[in-house]
């Protein structure tokens, strides 16, 4: 007999990313995991989606996730996998695909760079990527190179990878910690 694990989404807005002539909102959305349901002793992926409700610039991110379990469902029984796989670096889907500060600062371009860390409970995730137009030799970052999000269009975020250990249902959620969650036009130098 197989145990399943519900992960329940969150629908998430952020406050707006400000451009110099109007202000749009940031929608955040978790997809379904893949597969659907995740069996406990497996793994599988949920991916974060980002659009905007105005065509709207994007250069940096910093987004904190947390999964809690709901009701009776075990504390530890889904986890978010210690080393992620980034594997939306090589999605052309992905918001900042072949114009991101984690594969463009890569030296030799193998050489892993994570575009987020897990804490040491599996519960909470930060992930962080910028634009950057590879102009510079790596590890150097280049230039920013901003993204134009288009009204109506879903980008991938980042994709999460999971560890189901124990049946159970569970909530993933964007934390909201004054000065780590957010979304900017432009990098800070």
């Amino acid at each position: 007999m197989k145990s399943y694990i519900a992960v329940l989404f969150m629908m998430l807005s952020s406050v707006g990313v400000s451009s110099s002539a109007a202000v749009a909102s940031i929608i955040v959305t978790f997809d379904t995991s893949t597969p659907p349901p995740l069996v406990a002793g497996s793994f599988g992926t949920i991916d974060v989606l980002i659009e905007s409700d105005d065509s709207d610039v994007l250069n940096l991110f910093q987004v904190d996730v947390t999964l809690t379990p709901i009701g009776p469902s075990p504390a530890g029984g889904l986890k978010f996998t210690a080393t992620q796989s980034d594997a939306q670096l090589i999605d052309p889907t992905y918001v900042f695909f072949g114009n991101s500060l984690t594969q463009n600062t890569n030296d030799p371009p193998t050489t892993p760079t994570f575009v987020g860390t897990v804490n040491g409970a599996g519960d909470l995730f930060s992930a962080f990527d910028a634009t950057d137009d590879g102009s510079g030799p790596p590890p150097l970052a280049g230039l920013s190179s901003p993204v134009t999000m288009l009204l109506g269009t879903q980008y991938l975020l980042f994709r999460l990878d999971l560890d189901a250990f124990a049946a159970g249902t569970y909530e993933i959620d964007v934390v909201a910690i004054p000065f780590s969650t957010g979304f900017f036009d432009e990098l800070f130098n």
